[in-house]
């Protein structure tokens, strides 16, 4: 009985200590965060970035192309995924706006995928796909802090491993960079001349001809400086001399870009600023085909130095006009949210059969290009003029210029043309741009090759001058200029 009766005891006390059975712990909202789609949600917005970002910030969301921060009505759902709902009056053009998300999982990782329609009077629907913003998933986010991704030998785990630039204003620095090499495998740098804060910020790419086996690197030596290398010497000697003239002028009151921030990328790789093939062998010569890795690099500590730009202008002459476009893209990602243009100086990609195959093949292989196409560009892989469609589509918002010479000898001569078929193939290649908002040209007849050296050449009564003014400005007036 004594053991029947403390077996009792217990057991009621278990009852007591025990209590009613436990309700199910209270579902919580996914963490705010910032969530980046490739395209622009509201089309025309501002910022009209490579990516657009969906922030979620203390229940209040916002869409950077050009929602404000509103409250959000969030409710935590029973499957993990949180409901997003929330509405403004206007969003840049748009008028009664109402967003209809959620936030789910994606690749295993929950709270990751922010999907939904945003809708607004007399609009049609936009499709909302943004994935959270992260270390390491291949997009430079600014307004996250990050400075680099995905991490690297310059780059750490927080993304954050690009150290900014200092140097003194309205004056030309050499900056060295180790992990950026010449064709020889010197290394290399840039030039750097910081304007006012807040300005514009203009990066140049230097030309210098192009070169992909034996006979045209080492024969007829048809590229700059791939035996020797660019260093602090070669850059006195431009920086003391074309760099203090024509856009590049702080003296001159006409001069757009006065007041701004330059960047000068100089070229020793001979391969257009394109390539990713850092050992091609040419006979008893290696070859470090890596110009599209440099600026891979140069942007790693560009970006945290000119985050406060008002907008990058990034521009090429020749060499430098092809490589701007090859580049844009991956410029624009690693600039974020901050508009990023294109001016390209006699750098045309002009379409088949003006570039033949077997050409363009050629290059292609040399110089490893499949490393500079857009994830996105798919037919990129099989016609390099496909680029200019895709910008059109997936740079909305931007603008972008070529200038050209309607018989350019220098150009002629690297796509193996005649006369007629280069001005045939630059018809060709405006007529392909023509459907797309961002895009203009100013072409003037003749056979020279490059133009942004002369501010005040003139076609058709209207300036290079006054025709970069328009654009960067975002004049409604600028217009393509042609004979």
């Amino acid at each position: 009985m004594l053991r029947l009766g403390s077996s009792l005891v217990l057991a009621a006390a278990l009852v007591v200590v025990a209590g009613p059975p436990a309700h199910a712990a209270k579902r919580t909202p996914c963490p705010d965060g910032r969530f980046l789609q490739a395209t622009s949600i509201l089309a025309g917005g501002s910022p009209a970035g490579a990516f657009d970002a969906v922030v979620l910030a203390g229940h209040q969301v916002s869409i950077g192309s050009g929602c404000a921060p509103v409250r959000a009505r969030l409710k935590a759902l029973r499957n993990g995924a949180t409901r997003v709902r929330a509405a403004w009056n206007t969003c840049g053009d748009l008028h009664r706006v109402r967003l209809n998300a959620t936030i789910g999982a994606q690749d295993g990782e929950a709270c990751r995928l922010f999907a939904g329609t945003l809708s607004a009077k007399r609009t049609p629907k936009r499709t909302i796909s943004a994935s959270r913003s992260r270390c390491g998933d291949g997009v430079v986010d600014a307004a996250a802090g990050e400075t680099c991704d995905p991490p690297g030998t310059s780059c750490d785990q927080t993304c954050t491993g690009g150290t900014p630039i200092e140097a003194p204003a309205r004056t030309w620095t050499w900056i060295p960079f180790p992990d950026a090499q010449c064709a020889d495998g010197s290394t290399t740098g840039i030039g750097v001349n910081p304007g006012d804060a807040g300005g514009r910020l203009l990066i140049f790419m230097n030309g210098g001809g192009a070169c992909w086996d034996e006979v045209t690197c080492f024969q007829l030596k048809t590229a700059s400086y791939i035996e020797g290398g660019y260093g602090p010497t070669q850059f006195a000697g431009d920086a003391s001399g074309f760099l203090h003239t024509s856009f590049w002028n702080r003296d001159d009151a006409q001069n757009p870009f006065r007041n701004d921030s330059f960047v000068f990328i100089p070229y020793c790789t001979g391969d257009v600023h394109a390539g990713s093939r850092p050992s091609a062998t040419y006979g008893t010569h290696t070859v470090h085909h890596v110009g599209f890795q440099n600026m891979t690099a140069y942007l790693k500590r560009l970006v945290p130095t000119f985050s406060g730009a008002s907008r990058v202008i990034l521009s090429g002459s020749s060499a430098g006009g092809f490589g701007a476009l090859a580049n844009w893209w991956q410029t624009q990602q690693a600039f974020g949210s901050l508009r990023v243009d294109l001016l390209d100086d006699s750098g045309p990609t002009l379409p088949p059969p003006y570039l033949t195959e077997s050409l363009e093949q050629t290059w292609r292989n040399a110089w490893n290009l499949a490393a500079a196409i857009p994830a996105g560009c798919t037919d990129c892989a099989t016609r390099i003029d496909a680029i200019v469609p895709f910008y059109g589509t997936h740079m909305a918002g931007h603008r972008a210029a070529l200038l050209s010479y309607t018989q350019d000898a220098v150009i002629r001569l690297f796509y193996q043309l005649d006369a007629t078929d280069m001005e045939a193939g630059l018809d060709a290649l405006t007529t392909e741009m023509a459907p797309y908002d961002i895009w203009r040209h100013f072409v003037v007849t003749g056979a020279t090759h490059t133009m942004l050296g002369t501010p005040d050449l003139s076609q058709s009564s209207v300036t290079l001058r006054t025709f970069v003014t328009q654009m960067v400005t975002d004049d409604p007036a600028w217009a393509s200029v042609e004979p």
